[in-house]
């Protein structure tokens, strides 16, 4: 993108443009088009045409489900489990709301635990599990996850007209409250709610709408042990937040427990989420160990046809490293896990299933081998890829020089690389810390603060292999600098030194005939 002086508007150019502009041209009235890339990317949530190698159309695009999350082989996962059954139980004996939030980044197995503890929960006892989801992307009204949560229980599909969504909701209505009076004013809330009829309501009335669906899931759990998943809170608008983080206090005395699963980000808007609440309680999934980890990549290679039976043991030999190349690369990521897995299946038994997309990136290195990149799935670099562009362009900036040093950073290169004051690099790394980015260690720097590694080598790299060459020949060069007077290890300066010459070089335009 190139801006303009004067405030003109900018001028946006590049291979992607390109490739829009060339699709547009094929495309007939009606159609849909995508690229390869995007079709590939997208198989699991939309139904594609066949066609030409110009495109594809679009039939249908299917809505989120748990399924999906299913086929993750469920690992060392059970300790949160146990807290999710004993907050049930807790729930059930004492007939008393309860918040539970599940805190972790995309792909961590926030649903999977979910869908685990589903199954265990509705066949162990007389327990409803009900869920309702939050729009990643567009318009989000704020009662969009309630909306799920009643469809859910009225058992109306997608695939149901709104005549046949009505009646189910009615009549489960009528079911819930006696009264004919309380059965019409809910139906008046929450049919709107469940898109059935259009909302000409004005903002105030949401308010309304919420005491209705309170009193829909008071009348619900009444009947028995009730849990309400809210998925990807962390899109929610601020009414539905509110309303989420308030509604424990808001109920009578019925066995509910109301499971919130969200992305760091959402402490990042609401740092106090939950705190000074008696019947609140936060969970944060964290990445898998090594072991099992290790485990997992086991049973996802055996279940793709790449070995003939898992490890027996962690312990078991890995002459070649290929386990523990693999286990660095998706860091206790179960979704980084399978994506890869699933890319080693088609690089090593291509035809056999639709190819999985991936991409060639610059490694941040320095790595045991000479190789300057990594290869890996284009759904987990689009995943990484969107969580750094949650960062405001300093914070990323501070990442991007950190990445460009070492595994482990701390605030004095990482000021001779960004020309900020060491006091303002500090706070960032602490705040970087905070988010997710990196991970304290047990090392101090000479003065005695902490230094800090990158919590997964593939955000590392990604963020590397953001910056254009020219500015990584001039960020090595600094390091370089740095090193020589800091009296750093020779290898480091090293491979400073040869990442310098190297994007220098690489980064001059060539001339002449290749």
């Amino acid at each position: 993108m190139t801006s303009r002086p004067g405030g003109a508007p900018g001028e946006v150019t590049g291979d992607v443009l390109d490739a829009c502009l060339r699709l547009l041209g094929s495309v007939q009235p009606g159609e849909m088009r995508v690229c390869e890339t995007t079709r590939l990317a997208s198989l699991g949530a939309v139904t594609y045409a066949d066609t030409a190698s110009t495109g594809s159309d679009v039939l249908a695009v299917r809505p989120e489900h748990e399924g999906a999350t299913v086929s993750v082989p469920f690992v060392a996962r059970e300790r949160e489990k146990a807290t999710l059954d004993g907050l049930l139980a807790d729930v059930q004996e004492r007939r008393s709301p309860r918040l539970v939030t599940l805190l972790g980044e995309p792909g961590i197995g926030k649903s999977r635990l979910i869908s685990e503890f589903r199954v265990s929960a509705e066949t162990s006892g007389p327990v409803r599990c009900l869920i309702g989801r939050t729009p990643r992307f567009g318009w989000n009204a704020p009662l969009t996850a309630l909306a799920g949560v009643v469809k859910a229980y009225c058992g109306i599909s997608h695939a149901d007209t709104t005549g046949i969504a009505v009646q189910k909701l009615s009549s489960a209505v009528h079911d819930l409250v006696g009264d004919t009076d309380t059965a019409a004013w809910l139906l008046s809330h929450l049919r709107p709610l469940a898109g059935l009829q259009d909302d000409v309501r004005g903002p105030a009335a949401v308010d309304e709408a919420f005491q209705a669906w309170r009193r829909f899931l008071e009348e619900v759990s009444a009947r028995g042990p009730l849990v309400v998943v809210m998925e990807d809170l962390q899109s929610a608008d601020d009414t539905l937040l509110n309303f989420v983080e308030d509604l424990d206090e808001q109920l009578g005395p019925v066995p509910l427990l109301v499971i919130a699963t969200a992305r760091p980000e959402l402490l990042r808007r609401r740092p106090s989420w939950g705190s000074g609440k008696h019947d609140v309680t936060t969970i944060t999934v964290g990445p898998l160990p090594p072991d099992a980890t290790r485990r997992l990549l086991a049973s996802l290679l055996v279940r793709h046809g790449l070995c003939d039976k898992p490890l027996d043991s962690p312990e078991q030999h890995d002459d070649s490293g290929f386990y523990q190349d693999l286990i660095e690369r998706v860091g206790g990521n179960p979704l980084y896990a399978t994506e890869h897995v699933r890319m080693l299946r088609n690089e090593l038994v291509p035809g056999r299933e639709l190819a999985v997309p991936a991409l060639t990136i610059s490694c941040a290195g320095p790595r045991a081998s000479a190789e300057r990149s990594v290869r890996l799935p284009q759904s987990v670099y689009n995943i990484i890829a969107a969580r750094l562009d949650t960062l405001s362009r300093v914070e990323k900036s501070v990442l991007q020089n950190a990445a460009v040093f070492d595994r482990v950073v701390w605030a004095d290169p990482v000021t001779e690389i960004s020309g900020l004051a060491r006091d303002e690099v500090a706070e960032y790394l602490k705040y970087l810390e905070q988010r997710g980015f990196l991970v304290r260690t047990r090392q101090r720097s000479g003065h005695g603060e902490f230094k800090y590694e990158f919590r997964h080598s593939l955000v590392r790299d990604v963020a590397y292999s953001q910056l254009p060459k020219a500015t990584r020949a001039d960020k090595h060069q600094r390091c370089t600098r740095w090193l020589a007077e800091a009296g750093g290890g020779a290898g480091l300066l090293d491979h400073h030194r040869g990442r310098a010459a190297h994007h220098a070089e690489t980064a001059q335009p060539r001339t002449g005939s290749s």
